[in-house]
């Protein structure tokens, strides 16, 4: 348009008249306001130096203007364009567009760090399970299961054990004689109750269940201190496990197996210290071994070298010559290991609320916001969660 047009006063919107920036050849535009308006020409045409070099500048360059002299000092100024005259114009906002070397590692969630603080609320406050049986691994402390004991037992008469040996092989009789020597006369093993000092040799070849009698007591408040000097004892033990089990009066009540230590209480397998590397799956120590933490398995990548890559490497990696992006799309297959998660199996058996952190990666922003809205710690854990919990949000 011209500049004896009558649209300026009748129209709201933005007025460029001679813009001369870079290969603009003098030119006049209208941009309408609250309009999406899309600039479109061959390249090299002056999209760029309209729109950005022009439009953009100027709105930058008043704004910055309108502050004041010890303000401006700490905001880099744009030049002003070449151009006669603009108006109607705003403080201006840019988002360009950049050749960025896109990592197959790269989600959402890495980019805008939330990722990050998830890894670090499962590394804290996640709990975690055993990969083969899908127990809960929760360590306790001595006063905590003496209260639990005492909460829950109502009186009740039980056996404190020392699980010395769950699934053992063995003949287990210097063991025997070891205990019997230590001032301990009985033990359970394989299910049978047994005298130590007739104790024989066990088959070597079979797996055995020995538990270690402790002590005998009622689950009173009376009885306290003597119940946590007994459990401290079996610990000693067992390097820190402890087994409850009621006498034939209360045969409905399953044992119960505690430990002070994160452990599975079937395989009294333990779980290593948990950290945010656990919960990465650009760390050897939670990726999935088949893949290496990719999801898919990749021609193009040799897996047993994949940590040796260089980062230029691990931002995609060239294709080989006579292979095209269609047939690399058909090898890149969902890794049956990890199921895409990309995450090893130990990584994936620590959960919040029933949820491992790829169940909660997969999730829509809106679901992963509710999700974290309704979480509730207990109150030693509620200050680290809150702050966690805040940044994810």
């Amino acid at each position: 348009m011209t500049k004896k047009t009558s649209k300026k006063n009748n129209s709201s919107g933005i007025y460029i008249y001679g813009a001369r920036e870079n290969n603009l050849k003098s030119i006049n535009v209208f941009i309408p306001r609250n309009k999406i308006s899309v600039v479109t020409g061959l390249s090299g045409s002056g999209k760029s130096s309209l729109v950005f070099d022009t439009v953009y500048a100027e709105g930058q360059r008043r704004y910055v203007e309108s502050l004041s002299s010890s303000s401006r000092f700490f905001i880099s100024q744009m030049k002003k364009p070449e151009l006669d005259s603009i108006t109607g114009l705003s403080p201006a906002v840019a988002i360009d567009q950049r050749s960025i070397n896109s990592s197959p590692r790269s989600t959402v969630g890495t980019v805008t760090q939330t990722q990050d603080y998830l890894r670090l609320l499962f590394a804290k406050l996640g709990m975690p399970h055993c990969v083969k049986h899908k127990k809960p691994l929760q360590k306790s402390s001595i006063e905590e299961i003496t209260k639990e004991i005492l909460d829950k037992g109502q009186g009740k008469p039980f056996f404190v054990m020392a699980p010395v040996a769950q699934g053992k092989k063995g003949e287990f009789l210097k063991e025997f004689q070891h205990w019997l020597a230590k001032g301990y006369t009985r033990a359970k093993v394989d299910g049978q109750w047994l005298e130590l000092s007739s104790a024989k040799k066990l088959s070597k070849m079979k797996q055995h269940f020995i538990d270690i009698l402790v002590d005998h007591l009622q689950a009173e408040p009376r009885f306290a201190s003597r119940l946590t000097k007994s459990l401290k004892k079996s610990a000693e033990l067992t390097e820190g496990f402890m087994k409850l089990e009621f006498t034939s009066q209360n045969k409905n009540q399953k044992p119960k197996l505690y430990s002070l230590n994160a452990t599975c209480p079937i395989c009294l397998l333990g779980f290593p210290e948990m950290d945010i590397k656990l919960f990465s799956w650009n760390n050897p120590k939670g990726a999935c071994e088949t893949c290496k933490g990719l999801g898919y398995l990749s021609a193009d990548l040799e897996q047993s070298d994949y940590w040796a890559l260089s980062a230029e490497e691990l931002n995609g990696s060239p294709l080989e010559e006579g292979t095209t992006e269609q047939d690399k799309d058909e090898t890149n297959k969902t890794c049956p290991t990890c199921k895409g998660s990309r995450l090893n199996p130990l990584a994936l058996s620590v959960t919040i609320e029933g949820k491992n952190i790829a169940e909660l990666s997969a999730l829509s922003v809106e679901e992963l916001h509710t999700f974290c809205s309704n979480l509730v710690f207990p109150a030693k854990q509620s200050m680290i969660a809150t702050q966690i919990l805040e940044k994810i949000q």
